[in-house]
């Protein structure tokens, strides 16, 4: 359970970085438009990420996928777990603090509503995916 549970995580994570780097290059997927961007994926009241910002989380969660892979296949060394638990709690915070801001602060944004239904428990599932891989 926990090898496929860690390869899965690690492939969403390049997903996501992925996306981050689509990002950084200021294409506004999936909407296309700046202005709605900031509505379904940041919230309406963030600036737009510098390509410097998304190019930074696009790597920080290549890392994260890299270290969720060798702690899944591989016979990892501490510094691998200590690395993923880090990832792992990361995500928790990210999951955790979304559902708590989306629900208390702003409710009826566009981003409050897919941050309590895609973006928090995304963030959490990964957590647990990789948690389950070391």
């Amino acid at each position: 359970m926990g090898t496929l549970a860690g390869l899965i995580a690690a492939l969403v994570l390049v997903a996501i970085a992925g996306v981050h780097g689509v990002w950084a290059r200021e294409h506004w997927w999936p909407v296309g438009d700046p202005d709605d961007f900031r509505e379904t994926v940041m919230g309406p009241t963030a600036r737009l990420p510098r390509p410097i910002e998304s190019w930074t989380v696009a790597a920080l969660l290549a890392v994260a996928a890299a270290l969720t892979t060798w702690a899944t296949v591989g016979d990892e060394p501490q510094l691998i777990t200590i690395g993923v638990l880090v990832a792992a709690g990361v995500l928790v915070l990210r999951g955790a603090g979304g559902f708590v801001m989306s629900t208390f602060l702003q409710r009826d944004s566009r981003f409050a509503v897919l941050d309590r239904r895609i973006y928090s428990p995304l963030c959490l599932g990964l957590a647990t995916a990789m948690l389950l891989a070391v």
